[in-house]
């Protein structure tokens, strides 16, 4: 990490200055990652630590909307900041359960389907 950065809370490496890095990247509890890389003003795209799209945002109308994942209602923000902290939550949202729960749920559902 270089002088001109610094990590916050959450472990994830924050700028400080002018030097904003081309990606930044933040992992949560469990050791999975991500990282936000924004190839044109308007549009943001929030990457796993493997490399697959987790979620996208786009500027529409002064508006900064959830276009990936596809979520019902279309989920907006009003700021930047706003729709950055929709689009995490939308993409932890999406991750498989763990393999514990998995199995739980497995359970549950074989013993529904064969009452």
């Amino acid at each position: 990490m270089s002088a001109s950065q610094t990590l916050d809370s959450s472990g994830s490496k924050v700028a400080v200055g002018g030097d904003l890095p081309r990606k930044m990247f933040w992992r949560d509890k469990a050791g999975r990652g991500w990282y936000w890389e924004s190839e044109d003003l308007g549009e943001h795209r929030l990457f796993s630590r493997s490399g697959d799209l987790a979620a996208r945002l786009n500027e529409r109308g002064g508006k900064w909307v959830l276009t990936w994942p596809r979520v019902f209602p279309v989920q907006q923000a009003d700021t930047e900041d706003a729709g950055k902290r929709l689009a995490i939550s939308a993409a932890l949202a999406a991750l498989p359960p763990d393999p514990v729960t998995a199995a739980r749920l497995a359970r549950a559902n074989t013993k529904e389907a064969v009452e």
